[in-house]
């Protein structure tokens, strides 16, 4: 499925693809390390779910939005 999504992100919609995870912790690691401008997320991962993943994300001083 990763893989459909990917290339229709880059395809159909001209978004460049610049981190992929398998997990709600590598989900973590790849959107610090990258910063991207739209993240895509399951909701059933390994380790952890997407939602709890996004709560982590949203505490982290550096998402934080103005």
């Amino acid at each position: 499925m990763r893989e459909v999504l990917r290339r229709a992100c880059a395809a159909e919609f001209g978004h460049e693809v610049v981190g992929e995870a398998f997990s709600g912790r590598q989900a973590i690691e790849t959107v610090l390390r990258t910063a991207p401008d739209l993240l895509l997320l399951d909701l059933q991962l390994p380790e952890m779910s997407g939602l709890d993943a996004l709560a982590q994300l949203r505490r982290h001083p550096a998402n934080s939005k103005r």
